[in-house]
């Protein structure tokens, strides 16, 4: 699946890279990253989890590296930041659930934004430099791995215009609201696929942000929702 997944998207992300405005880039330390796809993420059509996150903070190959070291770079960058980051403690504390202690195995990580700076997200000027780029290799990821399930840890600001585009430039359908805590996730079905759009986990209750997920995905698997 890595491999298919690395072939799809390298004729998207070779033109971001030679892209005159995007390249010049690396000489204010910006980076880039590619998914992160577990050994162990599902071949079966339909099935499986990716979970994304805003922007790539602090990854270590940068915008004028060549794609091969983007892509292989992707394990090491996550695995680095397992136990620091309150992004992938929910993550895990969430996955962990279906999938035991190598729960990253079993799923794909990725990020919206594939081009940002070496600390924080991207401003806007950025990312609207890396869009039409982003929203296909977005789409590739997603018809690629063909997952169940997508959780946007991104926030409705970040997160819907990618659902937009993924639902052919129109409204997705909001399926229902789930609350947790003081916030909530949005659940949204575009094709076969649930997207569930939730708030990133920076100082947010970890343990009730996990469980408000976990009990989504129970209800999918259930065929509740």
């Amino acid at each position: 699946m890595k491999n298919t997944l690395k072939e799809a998207l390298r004729p998207l992300y070779e033109p971001m890279l030679k892209d005159e405005i995007i390249s010049v880039l690396s000489e204010q330390d910006y980076c880039c990253m590619a998914p992160f796809v577990g050994n162990k993420f599902p071949k079966t059509p339909n099935d499986g989890i990716i979970y994304y996150g805003r922007a790539n903070n602090g990854w270590t190959t940068g915008v004028n590296n060549n794609f091969d070291e983007i892509y292989d770079d992707g394990p090491t960058g996550v695995i680095e930041y397992f136990g620091s980051s309150p992004f992938f403690r929910t993550a895990g504390k969430a996955f962990s659930n279906f999938y035991g202690e190598d729960w990253y195995e079993h799923v794909t990580y990725s990020n919206l934004y594939k081009i940002a700076p070496s600390a924080g997200n991207p401003g806007t000027r950025v990312c609207n430099y890396q869009w039409e780029y982003v929203a296909n290799i977005f789409m590739k990821e997603i018809e690629i791995l063909s997952p169940k399930i997508v959780v946007l840890f991104t926030n409705e600001d970040w997160g819907w215009k990618f659902l937009f585009h993924a639902n052919g430039n129109n409204n997705p359908q909001l399926l229902l609201s789930k609350t947790w805590s003081n916030y909530s996730i949005d659940i949204y079905k575009i094709g076969n696929v649930y997207y569930l759009l939730t708030e990133h986990p920076q100082c947010k209750p970890e343990e009730v942000h996990a469980d408000a997920i976990i009990n989504i995905i129970q209800e999918v698997k259930e065929g509740k929702l």
